[in-house]
């Protein structure tokens, strides 16, 4: 698998390298690739997600038609059945009763609550959403539910861990605190940041001395 949507890192150079010195004999036109479009989206869990299906479903497993819905999934994790043969014949079912078959094991997804159905224009089954597995399938565990197979569960747990994945991770929430009224009901300012030095006050201005003026003596004339 190539791709040409983003930049090319040292990994895919060298992956390159050692695609020419072990299959030198195969062209690169051979080769398939993500710009010729028609691809899809899903977690790189899915073979260990498929296997957990199976084995909750043993006798009549689902895996093949959940992962059909997958590969018709566009956006919104919603599949519209405006193509119901396609995804019935994606999963692999033929012959006269392939429908109902397929009705069956999509009836078995919601039931261990790996999809939701809406009913609309095209019957029952008009609108698919599908839910997180990996969410889905830590609920099934808690529920101890019949053929869930613990293993291949702990396989998927170091998967999420080795690539990242941030299923069971949740957002951290900011803290509001609201100022609390002081008991006497009277406005306090907030505390002085440690380390900052407040303005000294300057002392009120002083007025200027005003020097005494004495009177002048009336002189007086001697006969």
């Amino acid at each position: 698998m190539q791709t040409n949507a983003r930049k090319r890192t040292k990994a895919d150079l060298r992956r390159e390298e050692l695609r020419v010195l072990k299959f030198p004999e195969v062209p690169k036109d051979q080769l398939w690739s993500n710009s010729l479009m028609g691809w899809c989206w899903m977690p790189r869990t899915m073979p260990l997600i498929l296997h957990a299906i199976r084995s909750l479903s043993k006798g009549s497993s689902a895996a093949e038609t959940y992962l059909a819905l997958w590969c018709n999934c566009l956006s919104e994790s919603v599949v519209d059945m405006t193509n119901r043969a396609n995804l019935i014949s994606s999963a692999g079912y033929g012959g006269a009763t392939n429908e109902r078959t397929w009705k069956d094991r999509m009836k078995k997804l919601a039931e261990l609550g790996f999809i939701k159905i809406a009913p609309g224009k095209h019957g029952d089954i008009s609108c698919v959403l599908i839910l997180n597995p990996h969410l889905v399938l830590k609920k099934l565990r808690e529920a101890k539910t019949p053929g869930f197979d613990e293993k291949n569960y702990q396989c998927i747990l170091e998967n999420i861990a080795d690539y990242g994945m941030r299923d069971f991770k949740e957002p951290a929430q900011a803290v509001v605190t609201t100022p609390q009224p002081s008991q006497t009901g009277s406005s306090q300012l907030p505390p002085r940041p440690s380390g900052i030095k407040m303005p000294q006050r300057l002392p009120p201005p002083t007025k200027p001395a005003v020097p005494a003026i004495r009177p002048r003596m009336k002189r007086t004339s001697r006969n």
